[in-house]
Formats: structure tokens, sequence, C-alpha cells
């Protein structure tokens, strides 16, 4: 169960950062990378994940039926900078899933900034942008459905805080269904959505900025919160008082954290304490990204909902199912290794128990970032498991062997 730990999976650039010209580090960090950790670090934590396996199992036997009231949601991972294919990044198939939910939930982890340049082949020290055109994949998809892209994360300075705010106009003047969370005014890492008679409030945050000066503040609505960080805590009062706002204008509430450890694939123990505290404050469920890898999903029985449940949470208001879905992955990005060209789609069913919005069940389906069957050398888009090329099918085997590991059912078939 203990796995055998190398020196250098225990980095963690999020906290020990280092100057570029330690190649020492980075080359280890480029080791962690390729490094998959299968089982989880302690048997504390194995035990748990077993647990929540079986129960997960049992639980989605049980509930097969479709309730009369629900909203299904989409959410995806990191949204990067790729080198070509921008208005075709998005296959077919995963537009098929995709237009199958009344809202997507997207991390968009790369200024679209129309005044400045675009890499080409190689972004200049980390300082990514992309094309406007980039958001037409999801202007194609239903009239019907919304879009929400956050900006709260690591990557939202690459530009300075004139190609933040250029980001943000650009993805709120494409279309009248995109909305925004991040930015440099106030009360902008939230948003509030209405569909389908319910009110869904979201709001975001991230570990950490890169390129903000030592000292200097993060744009308003850009929070640096440390979940997980045993070196600096969040700002709870912070959260606290957007909850409050977002309960007495919502239905349910979402956190679509930036947040974790790169290349690792199982939460630690300070981060899934500081997740339960967020459902005990009155987040609903907690959606992440960063690690640019998978991470498995959690259900959180509140007010004794399930009593069989493994994690169990007691705050103010009805029984419901909460859910924390600790890492989605990478949805598009050039990073080389398997597991980081690997992501989920997370079908995400809502359902009103009579009382109040509940988690019905959550359902991650499969995606693989790579070259398209047609596509140049350098072009990258993401795509269903059932659309690999025929010198990816290779791998389709590994992915599901992967993604298997991690969550006991997956919707490989991409259906609702």
């Amino acid at each position: 169960m203990t796995p055998d730990m190398k020196w250098y999976q225990h980095i963690r650039y999020e906290y020990q950062r280092w100057p570029l010209w330690r190649w020492d580090l980075n080359w280890a960090y480029i080791r962690k990378s390729f490094k998959h950790r299968c089982d989880p670090l302690t048997l504390t934590d194995f035990q748990h994940y077993q647990a929540m396996r079986q129960w997960t199992v049992n639980y989605l036997a049980a509930n097969t039926g479709c309730p009369e009231r629900h909203v299904n949601i989409a959410a995806v991972g990191d949204i990067m900078w790729i080198r070509e294919g921008w208005q075709n990044a998005l296959s077919p198939g995963v537009k098929d899933v995709l237009s199958k939910a009344s809202l997507t939930i997207n991390n968009m982890e790369t200024p679209i900034a129309p005044n400045k340049p675009v890499p080409r082949l190689v972004y200049e020290t980390f300082h990514y942008n992309a094309p406007v055109e980039y958001l037409d994949n999801w202007q194609g998809l239903p009239a019907s459905s919304q879009h929400l892209f956050s900006l709260c994360n690591n990557h939202a300075l690459d530009q300075g805080v004139e190609g933040l705010e250029a980001t943000r106009q650009a993805i709120l003047a494409k279309d009248a269904r995109f909305h925004c969370i991040g930015g440099a005014g106030v009360d902008e890492d939230y948003q509030i959505v209405s569909l389908d008679g319910i009110t869904i409030g979201v709001f975001s945050a991230s570990f950490g900025i890169n390129h903000l000066k030592a000292g200097a503040a993060p744009p308003q609505s850009i929070p640096v919160q440390h979940f997980g960080n045993s070196h600096q805590s969040p700002d709870w009062e912070r959260i606290k008082k957007t909850l409050h706002h977002l309960k007495a204008h919502c239905d349910f509430i979402i956190f679509y954290p930036h947040w974790g450890y790169e290349y690792e694939y199982w939460p630690d123990q300070l981060q899934r304490d500081h997740a339960l505290t967020l459902i005990e404050l009155g987040v609903d469920v907690i959606i992440g990204h960063s690690p640019h890898v998978l991470q498995p999903i959690d259900y959180v029985s509140i007010n004794h909902f399930d009593p069989a449940c493994p994690l169990q949470v007691e705050r103010e208001g009805a029984a419901k199912l909460g859910m924390i879905a600790w890492s989605l992955g990478n949805f598009l990005s050039i990073m080389p290794t398997l597991a980081c060209k690997t992501g989920v789609i997370l079908q995400l069913s809502l359902t009103h128990t009579g009382k109040c919005w509940s988690v019905d069940k959550a359902m991650p389906v499969p995606v693989f970032t790579g070259r398209p069957e047609k596509g140049g050398m350098l072009q990258r888009g993401v795509m269903l498991l059932s659309e690999l090329p025929q010198k990816h099918l290779n791998k389709k085997s590994q992915i599901l062997a992967h993604c298997h590991h991690l969550f006991p059912i997956i919707n490989d078939k991409a259906t609702l």
C-alpha cells in the first residue's frame, strides 16, 4: 500500500518555488511528472478510497432512475495553450457530450488577449496567450446552453493585468451565453447563473499566480487561497463572506478551485480537511483542477443523507448529497505524458429532492488530448476514446485502466 517514494516525488512547486536556473530541481520536477503513484501514500487513505469506491458502486447501482426534476452540468479541467488547432480543438464527440448539459464549467488556463501576440512554437517563459477563436468551440454548442469560464488560475497574469481584463472582456463579448469568473474588478470571483428552474452560484480561487511579484497583492477577483498548504492558511473570512452572499441568492453552490499539487494522483489529508470545512460552510459541490492529472471523486453525505457514506458532514439545512471531484486533469494542453493527456468531462446531474437541490450522480467521461487523425504535426485537440486515431488506439486500454483505478464507474460510452 505504501509505495517506494523517490525524493523528487515530494517536490511541490506550489510552495517550494525555485528560480528557473535551478536545472537540478527542474529536472527532478519533470521526473515527478513521469512517475505515476498508483495508490494513496498512507494505509488510512488507501482504506478510505476502498470504502468510497464500494459505496459509490452500491449507490449508483441503486440510483438508476431519471428524476423528474433535474439539471445536467458538464465540467472540464485545464484548457491551456496549444500550438495549432484553436478553432477545431473540440472533437464532434466531445461537443456532443457538452451539448447534453445546460451549463458547462471550464478552467481557461490561458489569457485570450487580442492585442497581445500568440506564441507559435514555445510559450516564452510560461507566458501563455490564445486567439479569441479558441472560444468558437463553445459558441457552436446548442443555443439553450450556458458556458462559464474561470480565469482563477496561476496563468491569470501571463499577459499582465491588462491581459486579464482583455480576456474577461473577450469572453463576455463573444456570446451572451458566456459568463466569466475572475478579473481585476470587485466581486468578479463568483457568478450566479439561472437555468431550468435553479439558481447556481459558482466561485473560484487559485493556489497562486505566476508573475506576481513577491509581496504584491493579487487582482481583486483572482483570490489566492492556500488549501492543503501547511505553511499558509486559506482566508476563511473571505470565503465565508462570499458564501454568505451566494447562500442568500442561490439554490446550489459550486466551488471550482485551482488547487492541489501538480502530478499527484491523490489529495493529501490537509486538503481533504479543508474541503470538508468548505462543505460545512455551505458549499454543495467542489470541482477541482490544477494537478494536470486525474484524481478521484468523493461523495459527501450532508446531514445524514446516507449514513453508509464514508464521508459525513453536518451543517444547517436539509439532508443532501454533496461531492468533491479533486481534479479533472487536463482538457487541452501540449503536455507529453499519457497521464497529462488524459482528462475527464464530469457529467454532473442535480435533482430536486422536494426540499432542496442535491447531487444525483456524477459520471466521468474519459477524454484524450492529441493530434487529430487529419491534423498537422503541431495541431492538438481533445477527443473521446471512441474517436482515437489509429495511431493512438494502443493507448486506449492504458487510459481506461488508469481511469478505472481512480473511478469505480466511468462513462466511456459517453451517454447520459
